[in-house]
């Protein structure tokens, strides 16, 4: 399912206390500037992707029904989509053409330290299945995928983590001071 919050249906203190309610619901473990982002750009966010998945004519989608978070501030309106068979069938349809266009892909490439220029994040390093390293500078923006349980996991549960966790956390501390142009999905990275 893929959840977005449509602005032009929602009021300004609504989109708020649905953020903090979000926030709420990971125990205030959650960073709430990423929560803020999702709540002001996922209606952009998902729509890119469903209009790329029509695009290529993939169908095996249905709009899910949709929420109006009513507070006494205001509301948050949500569109949802539901994917019947899995969400890795869609993201796997648009990987596919993706290829077709000549574009690559660094699978079993997790990224192991975020590039800054100026302050800015530019690129990301990752590490390839054979040990060695490759850098990955963004044209546009750096795209954070990282699992979920990681993202809302408090600080202590760090050192019960994989390796990789390291990684993830370095990427916080680098988002937190950086000035990012486009909105951060939380599920992989891309270049």
């Amino acid at each position: 399912c893929c959840a977005a919050v449509i602005p032009e249906k929602s009021t300004p203190a609504g989109m708020s206390a649905f953020l903090h309610e979000l926030h709420a619901t990971y125990d205030y473990r959650t960073d709430l500037a990423l929560n803020r982002v999702y709540v002001q750009r996922s209606g952009e966010a998902v729509d890119w992707y469903l209009n790329h998945l029509n695009e290529i004519g993939f169908e095996n989608m249905m709009e899910k029904e949709t929420l109006d978070h009513q507070y006494e501030e205001g509301n948050c309106y949500l569109r949802g989509t539901l994917f019947p068979g899995s969400m890795l069938e869609p993201t796997t349809a648009l990987a596919e053409y993706a290829e077709k266009l000549g574009i690559d892909f660094y699978y079993e490439t997790p990224a192991v330290q975020l590039v800054a220029d100026g302050g800015k994040v530019s690129g990301v390093i990752g590490r390839a299945k054979n040990g060695s390293h490759i850098c990955f500078h963004a044209n546009k923006g750096v795209i954070l995928a990282t699992p979920t349980r990681v993202l809302f996991s408090p600080p202590a549960t760090t050192r019960t983590m994989p390796p990789w966790s390291h990684a993830i956390a370095r990427m916080r501390r680098c988002l937190r001071k950086s000035s990012l142009p486009k909105p951060v999905t939380v599920s992989s990275w891309v270049c």
